[in-house]
């Protein structure tokens, strides 16, 4: 209908990321937990806008997915919503993933959230921080944190060294590295990394705790892993990082100590959440909500199923 209408811009277009595979292979089904860009699929009834009755006023902190999907689906049901983002665009860690290889159609989902919140008429503030004093001076009647998560550093010597960057950074390019490489984290974004820098002919190798590929889905597991091989990447599994020197770095492989050189050294290590501001705000405002990795640093399909599932109670 919206083809037919020509009303292409409000598709809510399906971006390939794979989630409802992942649930799939962990045998459950797509009801289970919906989709990632439409939490309500084969659940319509349940999510279902229904205009409320009693109008609040509504911050939303974070500009994310999360954030942004709240925001969204508040106003359409008729609150007055403020959607505060502490950058000078919105879209948080999507838009990092969004430069990733292979991933650059995944910022369709993230600008059609933009044009539902202009749309929508949310009250959308860039570069502002929030503070517990903002609230307090605005009043609202409700707070949703969406705050997110911020990359993991790691608790062992050196990790502080002018040598070890972030994987965001190097894929944001706010970081360079330099002809030898060790990626420390074997999961998305590790793997990806990793083979990424390969691609530029850099030696590259990679580390990690755990098994490679804890938590991804298994073709894109199968993808990475081969195309590291292809490319003689060398991976060390079950390997935690005991120190980061200058030159690179000591893991405990097979129950004994082994160093890995490099100029540079590349954490993929995980997010931790950002959770501080919710943290203060308790009892403070009459309602307060956390959604997305600010709960606990996860994949945007449990992002954007929260944001929804909120903003049907509220």
């Amino acid at each position: 209908n919206k083809a037919r209408e020509g009303r292409l811009e409000d598709i809510n277009y399906c971006i390939s990321c794979n989630n409802c595979f992942m649930i799939l292979f962990a045998g459950g089904s797509i009801s289970d937990f919906g989709c990632t860009v439409n939490p309500g699929l084969l659940a319509e009834a349940d999510y279902e806008q229904k205009p409320v009755i009693s109008p609040k006023k509504v911050m939303v902190v974070g500009g994310g997915l999360a954030g942004m999907m709240a925001a969204r689906d508040l106003a359409q049901r008729g609150h007055k919503v403020s959607l505060y983002e502490k950058s000078d665009r919105l879209g948080g860690q999507w838009n990092i993933v969004c430069l990733e290889e292979d991933k650059s159609g995944f910022a369709r989902f993230s600008e059609y959230l933009e044009r539902g919140l202009k749309k929508t008429v949310v009250n959308v503030v860039l570069k502002k921080a929030v503070t517990p004093e903002i609230v307090k001076e605005e009043k609202p009647g409700a707070v949703i944190v969406a705050t997110g998560a911020v990359p993991a550093t790691m608790a062992v010597p050196g990790a502080d060294g002018k040598n070890v960057v972030q994987a965001v950074d190097v894929i944001t390019g706010k970081a360079r590295v330099g002809d030898s490489v060790v990626v420390i984290g074997g999961r998305y974004v590790g793997m990806e990394i990793a083979l990424s820098l390969a691609k530029q002919g850099k030696k590259v190798t990679l580390t990690t705790r755990r098994e490679l590929g804890r938590g991804v889905e298994m073709g894109i597991y199968l993808h990475l892993r081969n195309e590291l091989v292809e490319r003689g990447v060398p991976i060390f599994t079950h390997s935690p990082v005991s120190e980061i020197r200058e030159t690179g770095v000591y893991v405990t492989h097979q129950n004994k100590a082994l160093f890995l050189k490099a100029d540079t050294v590349v954490l993929a290590a995980g997010y931790r959440p950002e959770k501080r501001l919710a943290e203060q705000l308790k009892g403070m405002v009459p309602e307060l909500y956390t959604i997305g990795d600010c709960v606990e640093a996860r994949t945007a399909i449990h992002a954007t199923q929260e944001a929804a599932q909120i903003a049907r109670q509220i």
